[in-house]
C-alpha cells in the first residue's frame, strides 16, 4: 500500500474542533462541556487568539471523547503544555487523568530522552486508534530511529487499547515459526497441553482490544501469513511493527521513518539549534562532556556534521558520543562522507545504510586494538554481563582482568548499552551495531571461534546447576539462565547446526529442571528428544539425565505411557551408576503415572521409595518434596488419617529447612486437608499463610491452586464477595494460561456462590459450563475433591428440582467456552 501519512501538523485548532464537532449542534457540545456558547463559536471560528482557556479547552476535549492522540494534536495546535506537562499543574491533573491512564503494558523504559517526531507520533497513534486500521508497518534503514518512534506512539495509545500493549523483540528470532511462541512469551502466556502457540495466541487476544508492537520483524518477514491469520481470529487486535522492509500482506499500512531533516548552516542560530538533528547531537554530546555547549559559531559545524550523517539518530549518537576526544571542526574533517563511499546506487536507503555502517566503522577505529577485538567477539552474544563477556571476548590479546574496563570503553563510544542497575550491570547491543561486529568477526576469522567459546560458557553456566529439587524454591541458577534464556537459546542451535551432539546432550541434559520449572516445557521437550534422537554412545549420566527430564514433560503432557517407558529406562541407568536422587526424580514420575494407571496403592510405593532415596541422599528438601507426594495423594484418595503423619513430618521439616515454597506446600496441604474434613477456620488460616507466602514468591501452579481452595474455604464461611472476587481473579489468569480444568474448578466457585445467595438456576448453568470445561480438559478431579463437589452440586438439586437443574445445566453445557467465560466476567 502507499505510504499513510495522515494529516499534516499544521491543522490549527479551529480544523480539529470542526472536524470533531461535526453534524452536532454546537449548543449540545457547549453544554456538555461547560462552556459558554460564544466561546466554542469563537474557537470554531478561529477568532480567538492565544492563549487559550486551558481549563475550558480541556473540558471541551473530554466531552468530545477524544483520544490521547487527538487531544494532543488539539492542544499543540493551540500553543498550550502537553498532556504530561499540564497533569503536573494540580487544578488540571483530573482534567487530564482520562488520557493518563496505563493500560496493562511490557514497554521498556526508556534509556534516553525521545527527541523530535512529534507530529510523526500524533498522526501513528491517530490512524492506529483507528478501528479500519490492523496493521502499520514502520519501514526505513538499521539507525533510523523505528523503535524509539514504535514505542513513543505506544505510550500514547494507553487509552485507546485497554487490554494491553505488548512489546515483542524479534531481533534474536531468525525462525518465522518462532514468532508466535515469542508473542505468547511477551503476553505471558503458559504453555498449555496439546494447545500450539497459535491456538493459546489466538485464545488470548481474540476477545481483547490489544496492541502489539513487533520490533525487528526484517529477519523473520515470512511470518506474515502468520500475523494475517491471527488479525483476522482477533477482530480488536492492532500490529505496529517495525521491520527494514514492508510485511506485504494484506491490509498493511507502511510508514517510512525517514531520517531527521537536516538543517542548513546558514539559517539562524535558535533555528539551528531548535531543529531534531542538532538537538539529539548536543544531548548526547552533554552526556559525553556535560560541559559541551552548543554556540552561534559551533552550530554550523554541528549541522554540517549532521547532514554527513545523513540525519540518522543512530549515528548521530554514535559521533555525539565522542565530544570529548575531537572539537566540532575536527569531527567534520574525520568522519566520512559517504557520497565518498560510492558513486553508485540511490541516495536513499542504500546509502543511508552506508553512511551508518561507516560510522559505526569510523567509531570502531577510534579504540584500542583490544577494544575492537573485544567488540568483534561480542557480537555472538545476545546481551552480557562481565563475566559472559570475559568467557568469549578474552584471547592472547584480550586479558580477562581488562574486560570491565573495556566494556566500559565500549559504552562510552555508545557501541554498546549498559542496563540494569549497579549493582548487577549487563549490557546489550543494538541490532545494526550486532550486525557490523559479526562482520567484523567473519573478517578476522574467528567467528567459529567466538561461537565455541560462547557454547562453552552457556554449558558451565548451565552445569553449574545444584541438585533440583522439586518443590522448593528456585533462585540463583534459575534466575541467572532465565536472563541468558537468548544465549542459552543461541547455544543451543549453534550445538544443532554444527553437529555437536555431545555438546547439545549436556546442554539439555543440564537445562530441563529449567524448562519444566518455568515453564517451557515444548521448548525443553524439543531439545530434550532431539538430544536422546541424533546422540549414540552417550554417557550414562547425560542419557539417564535426558530421560529423566522427558518423562517429566510427558507427566504434563498427560502422556503417562510416554513417561512410564522412558522413567523405566532412566531408572535403570540411574541404578547403575548408583545416584539416589536421579533415582528419587524417577520413582516421583513413575508414582504419579501409576496413580492415573495401575491405581493408589502402586503409587503410594513409588513415593515411599522416593521417600527412601532422597533419605539416602541426606536432602531435607528433597524429603519434605516425596512427602508432599505421599500427602497429596492420600488427601486425592480421602484417606485423611493416613495423610496426617506424613504431613505433620513434612511440616516440621520444611519449617527446619526455612525454604519458602516447602512451607507452602505443607501449608496448602494442611489447608486442603482441613477444608475437605470441614474444618473451614483451620482451612482459611493455613491456606491464607500459604497465599501470602506465595504471593512474594514467583508464581507457580501451588498458587492458583491455594488460592483456589482459599475461596472455596471463604465461600463456604459465608464470606461470599470475596471468594467471588477470588473466583473471578482465577478466572482471569487462567484465561492467560488456557488451563481449562483450572477454569472448570473456579466456575464451579462461582456457582457455590451463586447458590448461597439463592441464585440456584444460575448456579445449575454454571455446573453446566464447568462439566463442558472439564470434558475438554480430558481431566477429572481427585476422588476427595470429586465427592465435595457432587455435595454442593446435589444443594443445588435439592433447591430446585431435578428437571429445573437438568435444564439449567444442559444450557450451560451448551454455550460455547469463550462466551461462557465471557458473561462470567462481564456479571
Amino acid at each position: 500500500m502507499p505510504d499513510d501519512h495522515s494529516r499534516a501538523g499544521c491543522e490549527t485548532l479551529a480544523e480539529i474542533l470542526s472536524r470533531h464537532v461535526g453534524g452536532r449542534k454546537q449548543i449540545d457540545v457547549a453544554r456538555n462541556a461547560g462552556l459558554p456558547r460564544a466561546t466554542l463559536n469563537r474557537w470554531l471560528r478561529s477568532a480567538s487568539d492565544a492563549p487559550y482557556h486551558r481549563e475550558g479547552l480541556l473540558r471541551l476535549l473530554a466531552a468530545l471523547q477524544l483520544s490521547r492522540a487527538q487531544a494532543s494534536r488539539a492542544l499543540r495546535a493551540a500553543g498550550l503544555p502537553t498532556i504530561d506537562a499540564l497533569a503536573a499543574d494540580p487544578e488540571l491533573s483530573a482534567l487530564v487523568a482520562r488520557w493518563r491512564v496505563r493500560a496493562p503494558n511490557n514497554l521498556p523504559a526508556d534509556l534516553t530522552s525521545f527527541i523530535g517526531r512529534e507530529d510523526e507520533v500524533t498522526n501513528l497513534a491517530e490512524q492506529l486508534s483507528d478501528p479500519a486500521v490492523r496493521l502499520v508497518a514502520l519501514t526505513g534503514a538499521g539507525g533510523s530511529g523505528k523503535t524509539r518512534l514504535s514505542l513513543r506512539v505506544a505510550r500514547e495509545l494507553f487509552d485507546v487499547f485497554t487490554d494491553g500493549v505488548t512489546f515483542v523483540a524479534l531481533a534474536n528470532v531468525r525462525d518465522p515459526g518462532q514468532v508466535l511462541p515469542a508473542i505468547g512469551a511477551a503476553l505471558g502466556l503458559a504453555e498449555t497441553a496439546g494447545a500450539s502457540p497459535a491456538v493459546r495466541v489466538t485464545a488470548w487476544l481474540a476477545p481483547r482490544h490489544a496492541l502489539l508492537v513487533l520490533d525487528n520483524l526484517e529477519q523473520v518477514i515470512d511470518c506474515g501469513p502468520a500475523l494475517a491469520a491471527l488479525l483476522r481470529s482477533a477482530p480488536r487486535l492492532t500490529i505496529l511493527a517495525t521491520s527494514r522492509v514492508p510485511l506485504a500482506i494484506s491490509g498493511e499500512h507502511r510508514w517510512p521513518v525517514r531520517p531527521f531533516a537536516v538543517p542548513s548552516p546558514d539559517l539562524p542560530f535558535e533555528k539551528l539549534a531548535s531543529s531534531p538533528a542538532v538537538e539529539l547531537f548536543t544531548q548526547r554530546a552533554r552526556a559525553a562532556d556535560p560541559a559541551f555547549t552548543l554556540t552561534a559559531a559551533t552550530a554550523p559545524d554541528m549541522a554540517a556534521l549532521c547532514a554527513r550523517l545523513d540525519g540518522l539518530p543512530l549515528a548521530i549518537e554514535l559521533v555525539a558520543a565522542r565530544i570529548g576526544d575531537f572539537s566540532l571542526p575536527d569531527l567534520v574533517a574525520t568522519v566520512p562522507d559517504p557520497l565518498d563511499l560510492a558513486s553508485d546506487g540511490p541516495r536513499d536507503v542504500a546509502l543511508r545504510h552506508r553512511a551508518l555502517r561507516e560510522t559505526i566503522a569510523w567509531s570502531e577505529r577510534l579504540l584500542p586494538i583490544t577494544a575492537q577485538q573485544l567488540f568483534a567477539s561480542l557480537g555472538v552474544l545476545h546481551g552480557f554481563d562481565e563475566s559472559l563477556a570475559a568467557g568469549v571476548g578474552k584471547g592472547p590479546s584480550v586479558a580477562a582482568e581488562a574486560i570491565p574496563d573495556l566494556l566500559a570503553t565500549l559504552a562510552d563510544a555508545s557501541l554498546i548499552e549498559r542496563v540494569g542497575d549497579d549493582s548487577a550491570p549487563h549490557y546489550r547491543m543494538l541490532a545494526t551495531i550486532r550486525e557490523y561486529a559479526l562482520e567484523r568477526l567473519d573478517a578476522l576469522g574467528e567467528h567459529e571461534a567466538a561461537a565455541a567459546r560462547h557454547a562453552s560458557a552457556m554449558l558451565a553456566l548451565a552445569e553449574d546447576a545444584p541438585p533440583y529439587v522439586p518443590k522448593a524454591t528456585r533462585a540463583g541458577w534459575f534466575q541467572h539462565i532465565d536472563r541468558e534464556r537468548a544465549n542459552i537459546d543461541a547455544a543451543l542451535d549453534w550445538a544443532q547446526s554444527t553437529g555437536d551432539s555431545l555438546l547439545l546432550a549436556r546442554l539439555a541434559s543440564a537445562l530441563w529442571p529449567y524448562w519444566l520449572e518455568y515453564p517451557l516445557g515444548r521448548i525443553g521437550y524439543h531439545w530434550v528428544t532431539t538430544a536422546l534422537e541424533h546422540a549414540d554412545d552417550l554417557p550414562a549420566r547425560v542419557r539417564a539425565e535426558l530421560l529423566t527430564g522427558a518423562s517429566h514433560f510427558e507427566l504434563t503432557f498427560n502422556s503417562h505411557d510416554l513417561a512410564y517407558a522412558h522413567a523405566t529406562e532412566a531408572l535403570a541407568l540411574w541404578q547403575k551408576i548408583n545416584d539416589p536422587v536421579g533415582q528419587a526424580h524417577i520413582f516421583a514420575t513413575l508414582g504419579w503415572a501409576r496413580a492415573t494407571t495401575d491405581g493408589p496403592r502402586e503409587a503410594f510405593t513409588m513415593f515411599q521409595r522416593q521417600l527412601e532415596q532422597w533419605q539416602a541422599a541426606d536432602n531435607e528438601l528433597g524429603i519434605a518434596a516425596a512427602l508432599n507426594d505421599i500427602v497429596m495423594l492420600l488427601i486425592a484418595i480421602g484417606e485423611f488419617d493416613t495423610a496426617l503423619p506424613y504431613l505433620r513430618q513434612q511440616r516440621e521439616i520444611a519449617q527446619r529447612t526455612g525454604d519458602p515454597l516447602s512451607q507452602s506446600h505443607a501449608l496448602h496441604n494442611i489447608g486442603l486437608h482441613a477444608l475437605l474434613r470441614g474444618d473451614i477456620p483451620t482451612a482459611l488460616r493455613e491456606l491464607g499463610e500459604a497465599v501470602t507466602t506465595l504471593e512474594a514468591l514467583r508464581p507457580t501452579f501451588l498458587t492458583t491452586t491455594s488460592k483456589l481452595y482459599l475461596a472455596t474455604a471463604q465461600c463456604l464461611a459465608g464470606q461470599l464477595d470475596t471468594a467471588e472476587a477470588g473466583y473471578r481473579e482465577l478466572l482471569k489468569l487462567h484465561e492467560r494460561t488456557g488451563d481449562h480444568w483450572q477454569q472448570s474448578l473456579a466456575i464451579l466457585g462461582h456457582a457455590a456462590v451463586a447458590h448461597r445467595r439463592g441464585q440456584a438456576e444460575r448456579a445449575a448453568w454454571l455446573c453446566g459450563v464447568a462439566s463442558t470445561l472439564q470434558h475438554d480438559s480430558g481431566l477429572t478431579p481427585m476422588p476427595a475433591v470429586q465427592a465435595f463437589y457432587e455435595r454442593e452440586t446435589q444443594l443445588v438439586v435439592d433447591q430446585i428440582g431435578p428437571d429445573a437443574f437438568a435444564a439449567a445445566f444442559a444450557r450451560g453445557a451448551a454455550v460455547p467456552a469463550s462466551e461462557a467465560l465471557a458473561a462470567v466476567r462481564a456479571r
